[in-house]
């Protein structure tokens, strides 16, 4: 079965690893930070290639285990050689999924370095968290199984492939946003002062203010005193206004700006204190990278098993 797998699923492998090959040639002639149009261009293309490839990978050869089977009607020879739908299904899945990681981890080590190298800020930092690590290992095998699960249910190869990658982007853009920044404990700053300078937030200038540069920053703002998050029906964003002033769940404070430059939307210390306002940022620190890394690992590891399941127990259910 495995040669029979090899055989089935050659061109996808062959066209996915020629794309993993191009990431790396890339990766490896840009470990630098870009100091040119063009090696900003090749970065690029890395970037894009990095990010789509754990999930293209594993819903075009998740789709061609069974829907590509079930249209061509070829899965029924399998089934009546006296060797189980399950058994089948596994057979056919289980060594391109190790073929399919072992070349996704390759990758991933090197975007881990790259990352480091070409200088595109802390790992942990959302961009760079979904290259590196073990996390793009998991992204395929979860998008593998939805592949998997779709074709058992939808015959069209193609459209089982379409839907099994709207599925398995939706499921990242949801875990990158929503569940991610609460995977470990969000560690919070506090401040009388707001950090602020003509080009962005100077967090050195308070203590502790070092771990939020290498950090990934959830937000930061002025909020009412004695809370580290802003009051419901505001945002973050809510204490930063125009150069006509701030207006803080109702409390209006001047602008800071510098002579000659633009307004860099930063208010007094002498407005915060008698409005009870203190300057907070939450962010997860550099610290909790690998603990951020095994919890999302282990919710597409689970989505993918439990795909995998679903669609096991679908084939033994059908009446072809």
């Amino acid at each position: 079965m495995t040669w029979v797998s090899w055989r089935l699923h050659r061109t996808q492998l062959l066209i996915i690893g020629t794309l993993a090959v191009l990431a790396a040639v890339a990766m490896t002639t840009t470990g630098r930070p870009p100091m040119s149009l063009a090696v900003h261009d090749v970065q690029a293309l890395a970037w894009g290639l990095l990010f789509a490839l754990p999930v293209a990978a594993g819903v075009v050869v998740g789709v061609t285990v069974t829907a590509r089977e079930r249209e061509r009607f070829t899965n029924r020879l399998a089934w009546t050689q006296g060797i189980s739908r399950t058994r089948w299904l596994l057979a056919t899945l289980v060594p391109v999924a190790v073929v399919g990681s072992v070349a996704v981890a390759l990758i991933s080590s090197i975007a881990t370095w790259w990352v480091a190298a070409a200088g595109n800020g802390p790992r942990i930092d959302p961009n760079p968290f979904d290259v590196s690590g073990v996390v793009p290992v998991a992204y395929f095998l979860a998008s593998l199984g939805l592949g998997v699960l779709a074709g058992s249910v939808i015959r069209n190869e193609g459209l089982a492939g379409a839907s099994a990658a709207i599925a398995a982007i939706a499921a990242r853009i949801v875990v990158r946003n929503v569940v991610r920044p609460h995977l470990a404990p969000v560690v919070h700053l506090t401040s009388a002062h707001f950090p602020l300078r003509d080009l962005g937030p100077i967090w050195s200038s308070i203590p502790g203010g070092s771990a939020v540069e290498h950090g990934w920053i959830l937000g930061y703002g002025w909020v009412p005193a004695g809370r580290t998050t802003p009051l419901p029906g505001h945002s973050w964003y809510s204490s930063f206004r125009p150069a006509t002033g701030s207006d803080i769940v109702g409390v209006r404070c001047p602008v800071v700006t510098p002579s000659g430059s633009r307004s860099s939307f930063s208010v007094h210390s002498d407005c915060s204190n008698p409005a009870h306002l203190h300057f907070v940022v939450n962010f997860q620190p550099l610290s909790h990278y690998w603990l951020l890394q095994a919890g999302e690992a282990g919710i597409f590891l689970a989505g993918a098993i439990a795909f995998v399941a679903l669609a096991a127990f679908l084939l033994r259910r059908s009446s072809e």
